[in-house]
């Protein structure tokens, strides 16, 4: 599992560019290996009522389909102003 290094506070997109940017690397790598394995960028994203941000510009298609990566994300909207909502609040996205 990679998680992006970027602050929880930054949107979606910004975060999966990050990824793909650390993955560069080892892009040859995941394009040979997604031949025969299944690949996923999984994101989750906790809100507390307000309307997030979830955008996937070309960039991030194009590179999702040169390494055969499905993209899911959950979105989980929690009650506002309780502790609960703080706690998840520091963990806002996460990629596996």
């Amino acid at each position: 599992m990679i998680e992006s290094n970027l602050s929880k506070d930054n949107e979606l997109e910004d975060h999966i560019k990050s990824l793909f940017e650390e993955l560069h690397p080892v892009w040859g790598v995941l394009q040979e290996i997604s031949n025969n394995y299944d690949l996923e960028i999984s994101c989750v994203v906790y809100t507390d009522g307000e309307v997030p941000s979830i955008h996937l510009d070309q960039e991030i298609i194009n590179k999702s389909q040169q390494i055969n990566a499905e993209i899911d994300v959950d979105l989980y909207v929690l009650p506002e102003n309780t502790i609960e909502n703080e706690q998840q609040r520091k963990k806002l996205v996460k990629f596996t």
